[in-house]
């Protein structure tokens, strides 16, 4: 597989937009900022192909010969996320039945059926010609398997597939019964076709996280992750049947919530992302994100392939970014291992639901706007740090995130709706990397046996084998901290009874209290300091373990709330309270000894990558004071050139970014 050896910088290019002197002027402005490749044709099929059986690739033609000529590589996208309105209406088929039970007729984008034949032939079929006719142009970097995959369909054809998906999934009608446990509610299936669409007119009441039938909703949104799948993995073969040279990517979205990308991206050759923070203090966010898909394609460099080099529309507000702000989360993408930085959008759109999303470029094209030359600085630091690419994280702590876990979490009914699984992932991953820098995510199923610590803030939905791999690294003398309802269910959503469990955890829940937001309970922890827990209380009763940690307050005072349990040659921290950032890094820091030059201080944010080429510490000031950072070996900054000796305190200005090679 060839992959690039210089960081990519660029993004979406729209010529189809624009006039050929427009273009021209465009190329120029790009090259001048320090762009060097470009991502083509995401939403060309409607000018690809026309009507049924005409295609036009002349224009496509043009444009590679006219971008390779300037020196741009081009990242060449499959353009089946928006069908062209030929197809949509000849074919109603291919569209979407919504969570309401309503086929929706052409528009807007995203808009297919994943099942639907009509659509999987013709999306290979555009798929294919793309790859026979230009698998070997110059230009050429990789391929782009349409885009944002998401969503769901509740069509007829949905509906039969995932019957048929069920028998063999289970064994059977009668496996499936049991595995369900169909006897509540009386629904206790004896024929296929008796399974309905989990939507609104079926199990579902106030929205799509509130179930009769909890478990149906669950493997509704497995079966949905593997038709996504198909429709992602049908275009790739067409592709390796004329490229087996270049890789290929679709973007994902960080944790999005409607597909499990563990599954669904197990088959590209490089993770890509899309990052759209919702916060203004959004870096520890985008910290797990990063780390998210480093974990979703095992470890490998991945690629940021969309981010708003000025701001993003369709949210209620769209805060412009700041001077600053740019650089410092692109750069922020390459410490969390990305091997590009790749921007939504080279020039604002001239109308359209997306014309005030910025770009690089604004309406006028202008290279005189700030967004302009804070982009061309962004590029000529990023050709300063080409010995980046390849490299990996380097991580001594891992958070578990499960899609099957937060889904069921949100479906069941019970306890309190005021807590989320990933937040909690992202604020344990947040203090881990204070204490010890890079921090990897994990699905439980990678290697474990390189973290001083595993936490899993709450493994809800507990699988076989993921019980067995957390009990092997307990037991090689691995740190496991695991927080409330946790190993609530096993794989087919029943109650986890299980002495497995048992055994590794120390200790039983006896009961669980739920309150209102602000109610607060006091709790102590290992370290005789005290922290305020809310939303959701677990009163642990010890089997093994021993309490570390004790309810102050309430009617559960005195109750044990924190449990130690010591399995084979490690170590099991069982909470059962959702704690403070606080409380979690004073636990942390009872628990293990902090990194060198840990643990950080202020909005100060460090990883590094590491490589045949060296060590890189990459350390991003978030703050608006300057911060300070010791370094426990001697390094230069890849951007300044300035020495930085080992020992003695480092000042990062505010909003500032320092690559240190190690030396």
């Amino acid at each position: 597989m060839q992959f690039p050896e210089h960081i990519l910088h660029g993004g979406d290019y729209n010529p189809e937009q624009w006039d050929d002197a427009t273009i021209d002027a465009d190329l120029t402005a790009l090259e001048a900022a320090g762009i060097n490749t470009l991502t083509l044709n995401v939403f060309g099929w409607a000018d690809l192909q026309p009507a049924p059986d005409t295609f036009a690739f002349d224009r496509l033609d043009v444009l590679l010969d006219r971008v390779h000529a300037r020196g741009f590589g081009v990242i060449l996208a499959t353009p089946t996320a928006a069908i062209p309105p030929w197809l949509a209406t000849e074919k109603p088929s291919t569209m979407r039945v919504d969570f309401e039970g309503r086929r929706h007729g052409f528009g807007q984008r995203h808009h297919f059926c994943p099942t639907s034949p009509v659509f999987r032939e013709q999306a290979q079929q555009i798929a294919g010609l793309l790859a026979h006719r230009y698998h070997g142009h110059p230009a050429l970097l990789a391929w782009h398997i349409g885009n944002e995959y998401g969503g769901a369909c509740y069509c007829e054809n949905c509906v039969a597939e995932f019957r048929r998906w069920l028998l063999r999934r289970h064994g059977g009608l009668g496996n499936l019964n049991h595995d369900w446990c169909t006897q509540i509610w009386s629904h206790r299936f004896t024929h296929a076709d008796q399974i309905p669409a989990p939507n609104a007119l079926t199990e579902h009441w106030g929205g799509p996280y509130r179930s009769g039938f909890p478990i149906i909703t669950l493997e509704y949104k497995r079966f949905m992750t593997e038709q996504f799948a198909a429709c992602l993995e049908g275009e790739i073969e067409q592709i390796r049947h004329f490229d087996a040279v270049h890789p290929v990517t679709t973007n994902l979205m960080g944790a999005y919530e409607h597909l499990d990308y563990f599954r669904f991206a197990s088959g590209l050759d490089v993770v890509a992302w899309d990052n759209y923070p919702r916060a203004i203090r959004a870096w520890p966010e985008m910290a797990f994100n990063h780390s998210l898909m480093r974990a979703v394609g095992r470890g490998r460099p991945m690629w940021l392939m969309e981010q708003a080099p000025v701001a993003t529309t369709c949210r209620d507000v769209n805060p412009t970014r700041a001077p600053g702000v740019l650089r410092r989360w692109s750069l922020q993408a390459l410490a969390q291992g990305a091997d590009t930085v790749l921007h939504f959008q080279m020039r604002s759109a001239p109308a359209g639901s997306e014309m005030w999303f910025g770009g690089v470029l604004d309406h006028r094209g202008r290279t005189d706007t700030r967004t302009y030359r804070e982009t061309a600085r962004l590029g000529r630091e990023l050709f300063q740090l080409d010995d980046l690419v390849g490299s990996r994280v380097e991580a001594q702590a891992a958070v578990l995130m499960d899609w099957d876990s937060w889904w069921y979490s949100r479906l069941v009914d019970g306890f309190s709706d005021h807590w989320d699984l990933v937040d909690q992932a992202r604020q344990w991953h947040e203090a881990l990397a204070r204490h010890l820098g890079g921090v990897d995510v994990t699905d439980g199923r990678s290697d474990l046996s390189r973290y001083r610590i595993v936490v899993a803030p709450s493994l809800y939905m507990a699988h076989n084998d993921v019980i067995d791999a957390l009990r092997r690294y307990v037991a090689d003398g691995g740190i496991l901290l695991t927080g409330p309802m946790s190993f609530a269910a096993d794989a087919t959503g029943r109650v986890l009874v299980d002495d497995r469990v048992d055994e590794l955890l120390g200790c039983q829940v006896e009961e669980r209290d739920a309150q209102e937001p602000g109610f607060g309970v006091e709790l102590t922890l290992p370290d005789g300091t005290t922290d305020t827990a809310h939303h959701l209380f677990e009163i642990l009763r010890p089997t093994g373990g021993q309490t570390a940690g004790h309810w102050r307050s309430s009617w559960f005072a005195g109750g044990s709330a924190i449990i130690r349990n010591a399995f084979g040659r490690g170590t099991v921290i069982r909470l059962g309270a959702l704690l403070s950032q606080a409380g979690r890094r004073r636990l942390i820091a009872s628990l293990i000894g902090p990194a060198p030059g840990h643990p950080l201080v202020g909005e100060l944010e460090h990883v590094s990558r590491t490589c045949s080429r060296g060590t890189f510490d990459i350390l991003l000031n978030h703050d608006q004071t300057p911060l300070a950072w010791t370094p426990p070996v001697q390094g230069v900054d890849l951007l300044t050139g300035r020495e930085s000796p080992a020992g003695e305190s480092l000042t990062i200005p505010a909003g500032d970014v320092i690559v240190l090679r190690r030396t």
